[in-house]
């Protein structure tokens, strides 16, 4: 994995952090559902971090089950996608090494604000679908967030 993030703007009041990393045996667009507290790094990362066994967030408790959900529509997003064209599906899994410790910390940061959402998305490699796709791919996937943020804010509006 590896990452990087974007940012889709849904309404004045609404943001959508998208974070991404690579994993090289996908051959679809993953879009992670959920993440776990749980820090198993195989590796050290970039900066020689390896957490073993270890919540990513202590103040979360102890419980290297507990998991975060995206307050996003991963099902509804991934299957509009599709009939977009793109090979896309909803996982469950981010792993527990950078990518997942990553999406933790994030909807952690996010879980009691409103107007602020999480995602993060596992991209295939370049040799399972190609560089101008996969730009299409994010450019779409952006639209679509932005309609579903845009949605829930004015849900929150009218309750």
């Amino acid at each position: 994995g590896g990452g990087g993030g974007g940012e889709a703007k849904a309404a004045s009041s609404s943001y959508v952090v998208v974070h991404f990393g690579v994993d090289v045996c996908a051959r679809t667009f993953k879009l992670e559902k959920r993440a776990v507290n749980e820090a198993n790094f195989r590796l050290p990362d970039e900066d020689g971090f390896q957490p073993r066994c270890a919540p990513v967030c202590p103040d979360a408790g102890d419980d290297l089950t507990s998991c975060l959900h995206t307050k996003l529509d991963v099902d509804r997003i991934s299957a509009q996608l599709r009939e977009d064209g793109f090979d896309c599906q909803v996982s469950m899994d981010a792993g527990r090494y950078v990518c997942n410790y990553t999406y933790f910390a994030s909807l952690k940061r996010f879980e009691k604000t409103s107007g602020l959402y999480s995602l993060f998305v596992h991209v295939p490699s370049f040799n399972a679908i190609d560089a101008e796709t996969q730009a299409a791919f994010v450019q779409r996937l952006f639209h679509r967030l932005a309609e579903d943020a845009s949605a829930k804010a004015a849900e929150g509006a009218s309750a």
